[in-house]
């Protein structure tokens, strides 16, 4: 992607293209700032938009049972998330089939889970879902 114009080369699939223009629009001014450090050899800022730990990835998952995948995160948080409530809808009906959900990968493009369907699931609601999961098992105990 050229910082200045925003033009991509190469080929995406089309989530990730948009995506990835999405996010050049959102940080335009802070890549451009980043990239002028960057060639001037300085530090660059503390939660910077180019800042690869920044951004949430799963790197790492396995299948557990019913729909249920264990996920680890690039900053290190990791557990099971039940995914049974999200199985709606034209892209996620055909996941019900247990034998079809099993069969997920982790993304090099999306870094997250993707199903052969072209199903998947954004780190930020996995993490997220992962997170209130634990505040209900808490709030269950307490």
């Amino acid at each position: 992607m050229d910082i200045n114009t925003g033009v991509v080369e190469g080929k995406f699939p089309r989530r990730a293209l948009s995506a990835v223009l999405e996010w050049y629009a959102l940080y335009k001014d802070q890549l451009l700032e980043d990239w002028q450090l960057a060639e001037r050899h300085m530090k660059l800022k503390k939660n910077s938009a180019s800042g690869v730990n920044t951004m949430l990835e799963v790197v790492k998952a396995r299948y557990e049972q019913g729909y249920k995948i264990w996920v680890e995160f690039n900053d290190g948080t990791s557990g099971i998330v039940d995914l049974g409530d999200v199985l709606w809808g034209p892209m996620f009906e055909p996941l019900k089939d247990v034998e079809r959900f099993k069969r997920f990968v982790i993304s090099d493009v999306l870094h997250t889970i993707t199903w052969e369907n072209d199903a998947d699931i954004a780190p930020e609601y996995l993490y997220e879902k992962l997170a209130g999961q634990r505040m209900q098992r808490v709030s269950l105990q307490g």
